[in-house]
């Protein structure tokens, strides 16, 4: 699977949307943990894309590892 997009909800309800792997990881290393409120993972399969919606860092970081 391929990451289309990440999108990373802060507390203060400021989204950021991240286009790699490396973007992604690097904005949660930037951020604490307390001030991540969700991580939105959509990832293609080359031809479908699915959407994951975590609510933790470990399981997020897991799946960004995996693309």
């Amino acid at each position: 699977m391929d990451l289309e997009r990440c999108v990373i909800v802060l507390r203060n309800h400021m989204e950021i949307t991240c286009d790699s792997v490396e973007h992604s990881l690097g904005v949660i290393e930037n951020n604490h943990s307390d001030e991540i409120s969700a991580i939105k993972i959509d990832a293609s399969d080359g031809s479908n894309i699915h959407s994951y919606h975590f609510n933790t860092i470990d399981e997020s970081l897991e799946s960004l590892m995996n693309l």
